[in-house]
């Protein structure tokens, strides 16, 4: 197997949301050098129309071993948006 062979990413997006007006966050899986990611970006829609979106640094992308942890961190921010109703 060639080295650009082994060192292929495949990308699986299972969920997106409109951010802004330009702007996507994307949910992806990605496999790289036979290891399983979790990538949750920002994507844009460039200024000419019929162009894809375009992927933007900002961003997160871990392996996927660490999945159970990062949905700890999602669920803990939940229950504090929920303790927050009415602070503003």
């Amino acid at each position: 197997m060639s080295d650009t062979a082994k060192n292929e990413t495949k990308n699986k997006d299972h969920y997106q949301f409109k951010k802004n007006s330009a702007d996507y966050i994307r949910f992806s899986l990605m496999e790289y050098n036979g290891s399983l990611y979790v990538d949750v970006r920002t994507w844009r829609q460039p200024d000419e129309e019929g162009e894809e979106l375009r992927p933007l640094v900002k961003g997160v992308r871990f392996n996927a071993e660490l999945w159970d942890e990062f949905k700890e961190g999602i669920e803990a921010i939940g229950a504090s948006l929920e303790g927050a109703e009415g602070m503003g």
